[in-house]
């Protein structure tokens, strides 16, 4: 198998555990910051990986959470 080929794969795999999370998160999470949680998601699956970046610094509402 050709290196760049198993690269690409990895890569596509990588983003993909990273959306399934960030969706996860999103579906458990009692409350969100800044947008509704349909806007969330939208903004998520539209910018794969770096809607779910977004999510995670500025729409997750830590409180009540464990560090």
């Amino acid at each position: 198998m050709h290196p760049a080929l198993i690269l690409i794969v990895a890569a596509v795999i990588l983003a993909i555990a990273w959306e399934a999370y960030c969706l996860h998160d999103l579906a458990r999470a009692g409350r969100v910051r800044y947008l509704p949680k349909w806007a969330w998601v939208i903004v998520c699956l539209i910018s794969i990986p770096w809607g779910g970046l977004v999510y995670v610094i500025f729409g997750r509402d830590n409180v009540g959470r464990d560090s």
